[in-house]
């Protein structure tokens, strides 16, 4: 039976059984794909991802994108050598691109370098995103794993903050802005905060 769940693991912050997947893969000669977005900067010991933190990097193909936890633009991809020769030579969108700006290159390898040397940044990203589900949960306001739930996806992430806003709570919601990934991306039941 395939691995399925009601919701991208984004919206929930789950984890997958990457290890049983690559077993799975090994024994039937299966494709792996591995989506780094979510973990490259916060998971692992220099923030390289979930393989990183998890020492398995069997993946066929691993990739992620700079513009959440790196701050920047673009991405990448890794796998065996033909197919993403494949890749580069027929996929359109690859092909009437153009590079990225060198100050768009510098600003991530910029970025990767202190990601790589922020242990200190992880540990406290882990430390405020206890101490904001503590709140939340003293509070009694509802929410899914790291992400807040709501009935439609305009008002979903705004109750929330102004519901802390009203129990006193100001100084933890001040300089935050949430924009919800809006249908058809996101079903009505989960508001998946983002920064693009």
């Amino acid at each position: 039976m395939p691995y399925r769940r009601s919701n991208p693991p984004a919206t929930n912050g789950d984890t997958s059984p990457a290890g049983a997947i690559f077993d799975l893969a090994e024994k039937y000669n299966a494709l792996t794909f591995l989506d780094e977005t979510h973990s490259i900067g916060v998971r692992g010991a220099t923030g390289a991802g979930l393989s990183e933190e998890l020492g398995n990097h069997r993946a066929t193909f691993i990739q992620g994108v700079f513009g959440k936890a790196i701050g920047t633009v673009g991405g990448y991809v890794v796998g065996p050598d033909a197919a993403l020769d494949y890749v580069r030579s027929f996929a359109p969108g690859f092909i009437f691109t153009t590079s990225l700006p060198q100050t768009a290159m510098e600003a991530t390898l910029k970025s990767l370098e202190t990601v790589q040397a922020g242990v200190g940044l992880r540990a406290e990203l882990y430390r405020k995103t206890a101490f904001m589900k503590a709140e939340l949960r003293a509070r009694n306001i509802d929410f899914i794993g790291l992400e807040l739930t709501g009935g439609d996806t305009g008002l979903g992430c705004r109750r929330p903050g102004q519901a802390l806003w009203r129990q006193g709570a100001a100084h933890v919601v001040t300089a935050a802005y949430v924009k919800a990934v809006t249908r058809p991306s996101a079903s009505l039941a989960v508001v998946r905060p983002t920064d693009s």
